[in-house]
């Protein structure tokens, strides 16, 4: 049906934004929408200030007559012009711009709402289940680093503190949850040569008396179960050590002078080490790096 209208509201009077008798609101309606005061830009009060550009458009003519104008007057809220208008024209949102306010009081209304309107459970599990299976990706390099950019300074979970609550929620909901041998694999391969951007930030500081005292008194007591020093066990055998430096030998040997065992320790050691037999390689080196210390301590 070709009964759409464009319309413009003008200025009754100079403003810091236009002169008199200049646009400040470009529209397309049907009907009395022009009239219509269930409008976020109220209509001027004087009906002679409304002004039809053009009549008896079909939708897709009225959307683009309406760009038009828009891109021809420019929007004041990304500072190309004088009109009020919060997006492009046509169909949709296209160019709005959102003010900090508008997303702080949306955020609070969407939050609102969601805790008095909780999901069932046969939601939750439609949800999930049309979820599952799904994979994602692979993404492509400019998603990776368009994606970085976005998160890049936030600090919305710096300093947060979970409640013992929260914590308590996310344990169960974790509780009887197993991995997969095939998750493990693509989790290994994904981390495969990558090196943590926090890695090494404390390389070469010392670590506070204080800190250290409290990090002693935090870990006092606890014990890791046999189950745990199993998986552990199992995890290390087989795996080498990697060729160590000169420089890396040298260091430990020097941290090793004046040190003495208590009694408990060498007892502990020599329970581990009963019955376990060593090559006549690993006793030379033994032997080697005792000397090593002795005449260092020489």
């Amino acid at each position: 049906m070709d009964n759409f209208y464009v319309y413009m509201y003008l200025r009754s009077k100079k403003s810091k934004h236009g002169e008199a008798k200049t646009p400040y609101y470009v529209g397309k309606g049907i009907g009395m929408r022009a009239y219509s005061k269930d409008h976020r830009v109220r209509p001027p009060v004087d009906q002679t200030m409304i002004v039809f550009v053009a009549r008896d458009l079909s939708e897709p003519n009225a959307h683009a007559e309406e760009i038009r104008l828009i891109a021809l007057y420019g929007r004041i809220d990304n500072g190309t012009g004088c009109l009020r208008n919060l997006t492009d024209g046509g169909e949709g949102v296209t160019g709005r711009i959102q003010s900090d306010e508008e997303k702080r009081w949306r955020s609070e209304r969407m939050t609102a709402w969601m805790k008095s309107h909780p999901l069932s459970k046969e939601v939750r599990e439609k949800i999930a289940s049309a979820s599952r299976g799904k994979k994602r990706g692979p993404h492509t390099e400019e998603w990776k680093a368009a994606n970085s950019a976005r998160h890049t300074g936030n600090t919305y979970c710096k300093g947060r503190h979970l409640s013992e609550d929260h914590k308590r929620k996310i344990s169960e909901s974790n509780k009887g949850k197993t991995v997969t041998e095939e998750s493990r694999a693509r989790m290994r391969a994904a981390q495969f040569g990558h090196i943590p951007a926090c890695a090494g930030w404390n390389k070469g500081q010392n670590m506070p008396s204080e800190v250290k005292r409290k990090l002693l008194e935090a870990h006092k007591g606890k014990k890791q179960s046999p189950e745990t020093i199993a998986k552990r066990v199992a995890s290390l055998r087989g795996n080498k050590m990697p060729p160590r430096s000169e420089q890396w030998r040298a260091k430990q040997r020097a941290a090793q002078i004046g040190r003495r065992l208590s009694i408990e320790t060498i007892a502990k050691i020599s329970i581990a080490l009963k019955g376990k037999k060593f090559s006549e390689e690993h006793k030379n080196n033994l032997k080697s790096s005792v000397y090593a210390r002795r005449g260092s301590a020489i």
